[in-house]
This record gives C-alpha cells, structure tokens and sequence, in this order.
C-alpha cells in the first residue's frame, strides 16, 4: 500500500507520542490508549510509578509487531483531526465568554451601576449555557429556604454541576452561601477562595469572604478583603485633597489580570 507523505508524518506523531508517553499502549482499531501500570503481583509500592515501556522488550516487541490496517490508520487520522477541531470548538468558546466578561466588567464603570452589576451575574450563571444555567436558578429557591433538606438537595445538585464543569466558578459560589448559611464558615471561606482563584474579579465571593472573615472575629482580614472588593462608583479626594475614582482603578486592575491571565492562559 503506498501513502502520501503527509499521512505518513501524521502516523510518524502518533507514534512518537506513543514514545514519548512511554507508558501507554495502542489498541488498533478503536484506536484507544490504556495505562500500563504494574499489577499487585508484582509487588509495587503504591503510588510508585510504573517502568517506562521502553525498559520492557517484549513490550516493545509486541508494539512493532501490532497489525494495523490501512482502516486503522484511517480512524487514528479522523481521531486526531476531531481532537484538533473539538480543542479549537473550546478555545473559542472560552474566547468569547472572555470578551464578553471584560466587557461586562467595563460597563460596571457606566451608570445604572446596578444594572451592569445584574448582567455580570447573569454572565456568571450562564457561562456553561442554558441547561446549567437553569439548574442554578432552581436551586435558588432552596437556598433561600434555609430548610436543611432543601440546602442539601441543593448542595447535592450543585457538586453534581462541579463533578461536570469543574473549571466553572459559581457554583463553587452557591456552595459558599450554603456553608455561610450553616454558619460553616472556615467551609465557606474556602468556596470563595476558590472562587476568587479562577475570578479574582467575582465581587460577590470576596464580599462573602470578608463576611466569612468578620464572623470569624478576624477583623483585619475581613478589613482587608473589604478594601479588595467592588469600590462604589463616582469621585473622591484623598487625604491630600487629590480627586480619585476607585471604581475605575478597580476595573482596570482586573482587565489587567484577565489579560494576564488570556496572555499566559492561566
């Protein structure tokens, strides 16, 4: 069979993957990687790792010897092209919920404040669609409640979303509220932390935090997270009579980070 340059460099990274892995095996046909890791027979000290395939011969004999057909190599090629489409699919999405969250956070510098502030909410909740987005609005019912079987329900629903979108932020931060509302307030501190990693933008969990903080009776913490939260719009004067927008300061501040952030993609 002959093939064309280009699908024989395609098969070349396959394998030089394979090589580089080391410790993964090609299943022809489905084209499905598996992890070689030593049996308990064998007497391996948990969490010791594996020998590189390499260091095995009869592992590397039974790779070099494996029969594909041109089939095969037909379906390794849709699979990396799929892979290479579906990775371009999210980093366009992840694109577009960027601009649109800076410019969102822009508009919180513009009256009607209040507003600006709804439509970054709004943002938040629907950042993994409509589906997700609804689950979170039901779940507001039960945590307002206060019924501890309605605040478990939730919290039940809410790690589900988690265990879905673990890169998404608010429900990490309907998680804080529910701690708070238990009155766990260390657990709820730790939610909005988390929150505050993937969004050190999300108002609404340093303002939680610095409520965690205050309960807590540690007061300059909770000072500290209050002097890092949303300011209040409009002009002030510092103690030497220099007029200062804090708001403003804010905003640029963290378009900074979320470029920083788009620059690295931290």
């Amino acid at each position: 069979m002959n093939y064309s340059r280009s699908y024989l460099v395609r098969l070349n990274a396959v394998f030089m993957l394979l090589h580089v892995c080391g410790g993964f095996l090609l299943t022809p046909r489905h084209f499905r990687v598996q992890m070689l890791t030593r049996s308990s027979e064998e007497g391996a000290d948990e969490g010791e790792s594996c020998a590189p395939l390499g260091t095995d011969v009869s592992s590397l004999e039974s790779l070099f010897s494996l029969q594909v057909s041109e089939s095969d190599l037909e379906d390794a090629s849709e699979f990396i092209d799929s892979a290479a489409a579906n990775q371009t699919r999210v980093s366009s999405t992840r694109r577009r919920r960027t601009e649109k969250e800076k410019t969102l956070i822009k508009q919180l510098a513009k009256e009607p404040y209040d507003e600006a502030a709804t439509l970054l909410w709004k943002h938040w909740y629907s950042e993994r669609g409509g589906g997700p987005r609804n689950k979170l609005i039901e779940l507001e019912n039960y945590i307002a409640s206060n019924n501890p079987l309605m605040l478990l329900k939730a919290e039940t629903t809410l790690n589900e979303l988690i265990q879905e979108y673990p890169d998404w932020a608010e429900p990490y931060n309907r998680l804080g509220i529910i701690r708070y509302i238990q009155r766990r307030y260390e657990d709820s501190a730790v939610f909005c932390e988390k929150v505050l990693k993937m969004k050190p933008w999300h108002f609404g969990a340093r303002s939680g935090l610095a409520m965690c903080r205050q309960k807590q009776g540690r007061l300059d913490l909770a000072k500290s997270e209050a002097e890092l939260s949303l300011p209040p719009p409009g002009k002030y004067k510092d103690k030497k009579g220099k007029v200062f927008e804090p708001r403003k300061a804010w905003i640029k501040k963290m378009l900074t980070e979320i470029e920083i952030r788009e620059k690295f993609q931290l």
